[in-house]
């Protein structure tokens, strides 16, 4: 069976395969495999060198060699003039033998130069499909009815003006003054449209050199924008640096500010000699001061008690300043085996003290007393307050000689319980006296007042940084 050759559509390059159907059109019976060859046969004449077997053809020769082997003819001269060659009658068997011999290639070859012809005749590359072909005639359709309305209009035209020449009309030839006037005219128009094209041209000039002069204004004005940006940029930077630098310092300075409000807020009274009570008795730091039968206190608690009382009242007189020195007294702070001096000499203020014989005892706690009232006229000559009544200081439970608000502190000749509840008001009147204090220091802190610890002048003294609050916040139960 022989191979049916396959070609590409050129326009839209979809497979073609020439089959036998496809070379006649008029047939609607099959034809067998050999009709192409046989159509083939009546498209094309043998030349006798061929047939006389002095040149055969190559088997795969080229289009060249193919071309000059047969000419091609009209389907219907070439039946005509063989007398039914390809058809029913008698061939030569030589001239069958030699058709056998032409290639799969010499046919495709032949195609070949068939579609080329084809499509130098027809303007469109050959081959095309069924639709390809469907779609250049609807063209070619188009293209005559255009044509012809080209043609109409052509017509139509040379109608008029042959109308207006038989007429006299506008076509009319004119004369040679009205030609040379006409013709002065438009040499004038043409003229004046010339100076017109000069002057516009002049004027092209003169704007591409403006153009110019602003294009290499605008590349100035680019490098001044692009250093004036960098110029920005740097000192946004800058200004960015010193804004962190700015908020680091603002950081620093409120932490520190928060620093110092936490330390003018702590009350260092308050926090080293915590006074309060417990049940019947009065405490300094923790410490007891009074024993009652029913609930005795050891001599060491309340020695450590007495103590803190004595280093309590003697920082605050140092504190006061302003040259201020106990006239009827002078305390001696240490620690559980403090002493108090009175106009005899040293008074021992701790125990173990006996009911008998405890006048040792009884002096220090009564020049004690006596010192607490002498502060007691400082703080209100200093400018302290009551903050019950906003007059001048005073302590709340009065002291008068060896008694506090009435109970005697004197150890031997009072009972235990009389004596636990004195030296109870005398702690809570120790305690008013260091709220007073703190009231006299803000004092000096505005401008008013003496001096610091020892009586120097100025806030140097170890309690000028006391904190400056209410009466009622320094001592907090």
């Amino acid at each position: 069976m022989e191979r049916a050759p396959v070609v590409q559509c050129q326009q839209c390059k979809s497979q073609i395969q020439i089959t036998p159907s496809s070379t006649s059109s008029t047939s609607s019976e099959p034809q067998q495999p050999s009709t192409l060859s046989s159509r083939l046969d009546e498209s094309f004449f043998i030349l006798e060198g061929v047939l006389s077997g002095k040149h055969p053809l190559p088997v795969g020769g080229g289009p060249d060699r193919l071309e000059e082997s047969f000419v091609l003819l009209q389907k219907a001269s070439t039946s005509s003039s063989l007398g039914g060659f390809g058809g029913g009658g008698v061939q030569n068997q030589s001239l069958q033998q030699q058709q056998r011999r032409f290639s799969f290639d010499a046919q495709i070859s032949t195609l070949a130069r068939v579609f080329e012809v084809a499509s130098e005749e027809t303007d469109f590359d050959q081959p095309l499909c069924i639709d390809c072909v469907a779609d250049v005639k609807k063209e070619l359709i188009q293209q005559i009815k255009d044509l012809e309305e080209d043609v109409a209009a052509f017509a139509a035209l040379e109608a008029k003006i042959l109308a207006q020449a038989e007429t006299g009309g506008d076509a009319a030839p004119l004369d040679e003054r009205q030609f040379s006037r006409q013709l002065k005219r438009a040499q004038e128009e043409v003229a004046e449209e010339e100076a017109k094209l000069k002057k516009a041209e002049e004027e092209l000039k003169k704007a591409e050199k403006r153009q110019a002069a602003a294009a290499a204004t605008a590349a100035q004005l680019s490098q001044i924008e692009v250093k004036y940006w960098h110029s920005f940029n740097a000192v946004m930077l800058f200004l960015h640096s010193a804004a962190d630098y700015r908020d680091s310092l603002q950081q620093r300075v409120d932490s520190a500010e928060q620093a110092i409000s936490t330390l003018r807020r702590t009350n260092v009274l308050a926090s080293v000699f915590h006074i309060s009570f417990d049940g019947p008795y009065g405490t300094i730091s923790g410490a007891r001061l009074g024993s009652i039968p029913d609930n005795p206190v050891e001599w060491w608690e309340i020695n450590a008690a007495w103590g803190q009382a004595v280093l309590l009242l003697d920082t605050l007189a140092r504190a006061v300043g302003g040259g201020f020195k106990f006239s009827k007294g002078k305390l001696e702070p240490r620690g559980s085996f403090s002493r108090v001096h009175d106009s005899r000499g040293p008074a021992e203020l701790f125990g173990p003290a006996s009911k008998i014989v405890c006048l040792s005892y009884d002096r220090a706690q009564v020049a004690f007393l006596a010192c607490l009232k002498e502060f007691e006229v400082a703080l209100a000559q200093r400018g302290a307050t009551n903050f019950k009544t906003g007059g001048p200081f005073s302590l709340s439970f009065p002291i008068d000689g060896d008694r506090v608000a009435g109970y005697s502190i004197r150890y031997g000749l009072s009972r235990d319980k009389a004596w636990t509840k004195a030296l109870k008001y005398m702690l809570l009147d120790l305690k008013f006296c260091a709220r007073a204090t703190l009231e006299v220091l803000n004092l000096r802190r505005h401008g008013i007042g003496g001096g610091g610890i020892g009586g120097a002048s100025g806030s140097g003294g170890a309690m000028a940084a006391l904190p400056r609050e209410g009466p009622g916040a320094v001592f907090r139960q």
